[in-house]
This record gives structure tokens, C-alpha cells and sequence, in this order.
């Protein structure tokens, strides 16, 4: 598993550039923007600004989370969670992620969560 592993990070962090998601809440704040999280995440009823911002700055596009296991690189409708993105906008780019690398990543912030704070009862 372990090399499985490290072959969906590299995968995920190849998605990430390609498609230029932005990921830091102050960047897009600079752009008039406010994400719901401090990795850039929106949701649904975001989506109307997401849409004025791209049309209004056609380098920019919309990367819509799927689940946990997917991510498209376009704006799917729905009850989803998305990103702002400035690089290659070819909505045929995805990532697919397998159920044991959710599994891993999960486990792994359990982990942290209960070195930082014990007493979470995890």
C-alpha cells in the first residue's frame, strides 16, 4: 500500500498544479473572493459568485469536488464543494482516488488530531 500511497499524492499534487487550483484563503481573498475553509473550499451557494468572477476573468475556472474519492476539473451542479482554479481549464482532467487512500488520509489525521489535542477522545 505504501507505494500506492505515495503514487496518489504525487497524482494529487500533479492534479492540484495542473489545473492551478488555488488553495490559500488570502489569495483569494485578494481577489474579492471569501472561501468557506482556509484551503479555498466553496460551496454550493457560493457557486453564482464563483460563476460572475470566471465570466468576468476567463483565465480563472471552477474544479468541482465530487466526493472524497473524486474530483473534476468543471463545474458540476449539485451539492458538491469546489474550487477557484487558474491553469489548464480541459474538463476531461480528474482525479479518482481509490477507497484505502481515503482510509489512510483519515487515519493519518486521527493521528494528528490526537497529538495536538488528547483529549478529543478519538
Amino acid at each position: 500500500m505504501a507505494l500506492e500511497i505515495e503514487y496518489y499524492k504525487e497524482k494529487n499534487s500533479d492534479f492540484y498544479m495542473k489545473t492551478g487550483i488555488i488553495c490559500w484563503y488570502e489569495d483569494l481573498e485578494n481577489l474579492g473572493l471569501t472561501p468557506r475553509t482556509v484551503t479555498g473550499t466553496f460551496i454550493a451557494p457560493d457557486v453564482p459568485t464563483l460563476q460572475k468572477f470566471c465570466e468576468q476573468n476567463p483565465q480563472y475556472h471552477i474544479v468541482s469536488t465530487i466526493s472524497e474519492l473524486k474530483k473534476v476539473n468543471k463545474y458540476l451542479p449539485g451539492n458538491h464543494t469546489y474550487k477557484l482554479a487558474n491553469g489548464d481549464s480541459n474538463p476531461d482532467l480528474e482525479i479518482v482516488y481509490p477507497p484505502e487512500m481515503i482510509e489512510h488520509v483519515a487515519s493519518e489525521i486521527m493521528l494528528i488530531a490526537k497529538r495536538v489535542k488528547p483529549d478529543l477522545g478519538f
